[in-house]
C-alpha cells in the first residue's frame, strides 16, 4: 500500500468513522446514515471519488427519490447521508434552492392512485414541500391556497426577493408565492399567471431571468386533450405585472436554461434541437425584445443546465424512451460555450464505474468556492440506476459518484428487491411507473400502496451549507 492509500484511509476514519477502500485511481467511501437519523435502505450509499479533486468538495447534494415521495442528501463535508421521507407522498420531480442556500422548494406533481399507472398519469396534485438544508426537516409550505386547484405543479424557481415561482401544468400558468419563507401577513399570498390563451400550453419548468423581473418557461403542451404533435412555445412573463409574450420553440420544448447574459436555451425534445433566445443590447422587458438567434441541433435535449463559472451550458440528451434501452456509446452530455456558439461541443458519456451508463432525467449547476478559486460542477443521476454523479464542468469528467439503495424503505425490514430491467415486462406485470422503469421493483410500498419502482432520481441540487443534521440528532 502507497503513502497516498494510507493517508486517505486515515483521514477518513478520523473525520467520519466511514469505510474506506483506495487504490491508485480512486476511493470509494461508504456513507452511513447521520447519527439519531432513522435509517432508510438496506445498502449503504457509497462514495466513489473517481478524481483527486472530488476530494475537496464539500457542501450538501441532494437528489430526490420521485418514485417514494423520498429524498437523499449527502454531507460531502461529514461523509454520512441521509434518506428521508417528504410530507407529500411521490411524485416529487424538481427543486429550487432559495437565494440564501438553505431551503429547497420542491413543488408536488401528482400521487399514484391505481396500480398500472405511468408516471405523470397519477391524481394532479397542487402543493410544495420546503426542505431546511440545514436541518433536513421537510414540511409543507404555508401559503394560500393555489389559485388553479391541483394542476400538477412541476418546475420551480426563487427569485432575488424571495418569491417563489412555481408552474401550473394542467392550467397552463404559473402560481407566484409572495416570499413564502418570512413570516409577515402578505408571505405565501399567491398570484396567479394565465398564459393558456397566449399559446402557452403545460409549462413545465421555470427560470428567472437575471437584472430583471422577468422569467420564463417552456411550454412542452402535452396535457391530456392536446392533439399531438402539438407546438411547444416559450413563454417570456413578468413576475410583477404578469405581462406575457409566447415564442415558438419546437416540439417537446421543456429543458430550459438562463445565462448570466440573460440568453434563454430552450430544448424541443422531439424535435432534436435546442433554441437560444436573446435579448442583446435590447431592454429586459416583454414587448419583442427577446428573439431567437439560433437552433443548434441535440438528439433528445431533455435538460439543460447553465454554469457560470465556466459560461458553459450543458444539454443532456435522451433521444430514447423509458421502455427501451439506450445506444452505450451515444453522447448523453453536451456542453457548448455559452458566448460563443459557433464552436463544436463537448461530448461525453456519463457512466459510472459500476453501473454503466448514467441516463439523466434532472441535471443542475453549482458553484464551489475552492480553496485557490471558484468551480464549476454539474450534478445529475441515473434514473434507472440510482446512481448520483458529480462533473466537473470545465472538462465533463465525473470527479464523483454516490452509489444509493435500490429501495427508499426503513432498514432492516425490506432487503429483497427484485431486478426487472425491463420496462415493459413491468407494464405487463400492471407495475406503476413502467414507462419511466427505474430497474426493478421493491417488497413493498412507503405510504402509498401502488408505487414499488426502484428508487427513481431526479431533482438534484446542491447547497454550500454544512448540515446539523450530519453531526447526529
Amino acid at each position: 500500500m502507497g503513502i497516498y492509500q494510507r493517508i486517505c484511509i486515515f483521514v477518513s476514519l478520523y473525520m467520519s468513522g466511514s469505510l474506506v477502500i483506495c487504490d491508485d485511481h480512486r476511493q470509494s467511501v461508504l456513507l452511513p446514515t447521520a447519527r439519531g437519523v432513522e435509517r432508510l435502505g438496506c445498502e449503504v450509499p457509497k462514495l466513489v471519488a473517481r478524481d483527486e479533486s472530488a476530494l475537496d468538495l464539500r457542501g450538501t447534494l441532494f437528489a430526490n427519490d420521485k418514485s417514494k415521495g423520498a429524498a437523499w442528501l449527502i454531507s460531502l463535508d461529514a461523509k454520512v447521508s441521509m434518506g428521508l421521507q417528504f410530507p407529500l407522498v411521490n411524485g416529487n420531480h424538481e427543486s429550487s434552492l432559495s437565494p440564501d442556500k438553505r431551503f429547497l422548494a420542491i413543488p408536488h406533481y401528482e400521487t399514484t392512485t391505481d396500480y398500472g399507472q405511468g408516471e405523470g398519469g397519477g391524481a394532479p396534485a397542487r402543493g410544495v414541500t420546503l426542505l431546511d438544508m440545514k436541518t433536513g426537516i421537510a414540511r409543507t409550505m404555508t401559503a394560500a391556497e393555489n389559485p388553479f386547484g391541483s394542476p400538477k405543479p412541476h418546475g420551480a424557481a426563487w427569485t432575488d426577493d424571495g418569491d417563489l415561482l412555481v408552474t401550473a401544468q394542467l392550467a397552463n400558468g404559473v402560481v407566484k408565492y409572495s416570499k413564502p419563507l418570512q413570516t409577515s401577513e402578505t408571505s405565501g399570498e399567491a398570484m396567479r399567471f394565465d398564459f393558456g390563451a397566449k399559446g402557452c400550453h403545460t409549462p413545465h419548468l421555470v427560470k428567472t431571468i437575471p437584472n430583471s423581473s422577468l422569467a420564463v418557461s417552456g411550454c412542452r403542451c402535452t396535457n391530456p386533450g392536446e392533439a399531438q404533435p402539438c407546438p411547444g412555445r416559450l413563454v417570456l412573463f413578468d413576475t410583477g405585472s404578469g405581462a406575457a409574450e409566447v415564442l415558438d420553440s419546437g416540439i417537446g420544448s421543456e429543458g430550459i436554461a438562463v445565462t448570466s447574459a440573460g440568453d434563454v436555451w430552450l430544448g424541443a425534445r422531439l424535435d432534436n434541437y435546442v433554441s437560444v433566445f436573446s435579448f442583446g443590447d435590447r431592454p429586459r422587458r416583454v414587448g419583442g425584445y427577446l428573439k431567437r438567434v439560433d437552433t443548434i441541433k441535440v438528439p433528445g435535449p431533455l435538460r439543460i443546465a447553465y454554469e457560470a463559472v465556466n459560461d458553459v451550458i450543458a444539454v443532456a440528451s435522451q433521444d430514447w424512451t423509458g421502455t427501451s434501452k439506450p445506444p452505450p456509446a451515444k453522447p448523453n452530455l453536451y456542453v457548448y460555450n455559452a458566448s460563443n456558439r459557433s464552436l463544436p461541443p463537448r461530448t461525453s458519456v456519463v457512466d459510472s464505474v459500476a453501473y454503466g451508463r448514467i441516463n439523466m432525467e434532472g441535471l443542475a449547476a453549482f458553484t464551489f468556492m475552492g480553496a485557490k478559486s471558484a468551480q464549476g460542477f454539474l450534478v445529475s443521476g441515473g434514473f434507472d440506476n440510482q446512481v448520483l454523479v458529480v462533473i466537473d464542468a470545465s472538462n465533463s469528467r465525473v470527479i464523483l459518484e454516490v452509489q444509493l439503495p435500490a429501495c427508499t424503505l426503513p432498514f432492516p425490514h425490506y432487503c429483497s428487491p427484485t431486478v426487472q430491467p425491463n420496462g415493459t415486462e413491468a407494464g405487463l406485470k400492471n407495475m406503476s411507473g413502467a414507462n419511466n422503469w427505474s430497474g426493478g421493483y421493491c417488497p413493498a410500498t412507503l405510504r402509498d400502496t401502488f408505487e414499488r419502482r426502484f428508487l427513481c432520481l431526479d431533482g438534484f441540487n446542491w447547497s454550500p451549507i454544512f448540515p446539523e443534521w450530519a453531526l447526529g440528532r
